[in-house]
């Protein structure tokens, strides 16, 4: 056997060792050791990347998510997972983020976004569609990002494409939140109503409803389902409950939804 093969073999067993490891950064350890000997193992970048996002380490996800890419250039997940990551960094995370973006909102100022992440998030969503069409979840998000930019007739095309597409359950909650909070704005009241209903009925206990604008301590501190009630709560509300969760509850990290 020679060198190389040798080593390969190695980067295979440390790629593999990292898959059944249960700890975010042992698993993290193992896929950087795996590469260094084998830097052309997309799946070890892919892996990685999906660590460092649930880390809040945007930049280093987007880095592999682009080397898989690199490697695998036909790769729709790839795209439309550094698609998501774009869109989350574009979005905005953290507790300054969502009281920034609250009280713009109810200032009728408008959103803080970063708008160069959140078109990269469309051109990465929009390579995920020109290779398969029928991912539905690739319209969903690209229908938030088209949001955040104020683009909405596109947003509602796309949350409509993948509702009827019919995705994953999520996703297509998704696009019904998406859809929804876009009803909301243009005041139309009862296909917000109905939009949102959807949502809830679909993904009942999700986080990520767009229409909430939740703090994600709170997404991540209390019920979900109780999450369901907060949009009616208004901005005095949410901040007291911001302040409560400053000063009183020790939080939790968020789920990873990690199968490997």
């Amino acid at each position: 056997m020679t060198a190389v093969a040798a080593w390969a073999q190695d980067a295979i067993e440390l790629y593999e060792r990292g898959l059944r490891c249960s700890l975010a950064y042992k698993k993290i350890a193992y896929f950087t050791k795996a590469l260094q000997l084998n830097p052309n193992l997309a799946d070890a970048y892919e892996k990685r990347a999906t660590h460092y996002y649930f880390q809040e380490k945007l930049d280093k996800a987007i880095q592999d998510y682009t080397k898989v890419i690199e490697l695998k250039p036909d790769s729709m997940n790839a795209y439309l997972l550094r698609g998501l990551t774009y869109l989350k960094k574009g979005h905005g995370e953290g507790l300054v983020a969502e009281v920034n973006r609250l009280a713009l909102r109810y200032a009728g100022l408008g959103e803080p976004e970063d708008s160069k992440a959140l078109e990269r998030s469309i051109d990465d969503f929009s390579c995920a569609i020109e290779l398969d069409p029928r991912v539905a979840a690739a319209y969903s998000y690209r229908a938030e990002a088209y949001r955040l930019m104020g683009m909405i007739d596109r947003a509602i095309r796309d949350s409509t494409t993948a509702i009827q597409l019919r995705g994953d359950q999520k996703s297509t909650a998704y696009a019904y939140a998406t859809r929804a909070e876009i009803y909301r704005r243009i005041g139309q009241n009862e296909l917000y109503k109905a939009d949102f209903r959807k949502s809830v009925e679909l993904d009942p206990y999700s986080p990520d409803y767009p229409p909430l604008h939740v703090p994600l301590m709170l997404r991540y501190s209390v019920n979900t389902a109780a999450l369901k009630t907060v949009s009616w709560l208004g901005l005095l509300g949410i901040i007291i409950l911001t302040f409560v969760l400053i000063f009183k509850v020790t939080l939790r990290a968020p789920e990873k939804r990690d199968k490997g």
